[in-house]
């Protein structure tokens, strides 16, 4: 073997070697920022799984004394109440009551008394909207509307967070959406 052919086949095996380098690399990137969104998705979920779970429960009254699902609202924020000893009465210290808030920080935050927890961060947007849903089934020992199988409207929450990261120079954007009924009431 020649000194030439020694040079040429160096020379391919340096180019083959840079071009797998670069594509392990590149590979690797894409890989670690898809990684980060998935984090970032399961943030999301977390958040809205919460919420949504709060909301469901709210206005939970087997005493029957009359709890309000939902004694304040706005646009970043929702005080919660549930019955859910059954005494009668609202414990602003326990789960009775539950406050969720876009709070400072870009934080989305549960505040059970005068404890408080971020269900998520980096929140780029947080709103949060109340209406009627069109048809609902019936909460728990309720009769349909007018007795023929159609349901009365909810009320609902609807929730809607943006998220906003960067990983390594690249931005990382998710976004979800949760609607959830308020069934609560007169369990008896």
């Amino acid at each position: 073997m020649s000194l030439l052919e020694l040079l040429v086949a160096m020379t391919s095996a340096s180019l083959v070697g840079a071009a797998a380098l670069t594509l392990l690399v590149t590979h690797a990137g894409v890989f670690g920022q898809m990684l980060e969104q998935t984090r970032a998705m399961a943030d999301l979920a977390f958040a809205a799984d919460v919420v949504g779970r709060d909301v469901q429960t709210a206005g939970g009254d087997p005493a029957c004394s009359g709890v309000v699902a939902l004694e304040s609202a706005g646009p970043t924020g929702l005080r919660l109440r549930a019955d859910r000893d059954g005494d009668g009465a609202i414990d602003r210290e326990s789960l009775e009551e539950i406050e969720i808030a876009a709070g400072s920080g870009r934080r989305l935050v549960r505040r059970i008394g005068q404890q408080s927890m971020a269900i998520a961060s980096d929140l780029a947007h947080a709103t949060i909207d109340f209406g009627e849903s069109e048809a609902s089934a019936p909460a728990a020992g309720e009769p349909a509307a007018s007795g023929v199988g159609v349901a009365a409207p909810a009320r609902r929450v609807d929730l809607d967070l943006a998220l906003e990261r960067s990983w390594r120079g690249r931005d990382i954007d998710v976004a979800t959406h949760l609607s959830a009924a308020l069934r609560g009431g007169c369990t008896r």
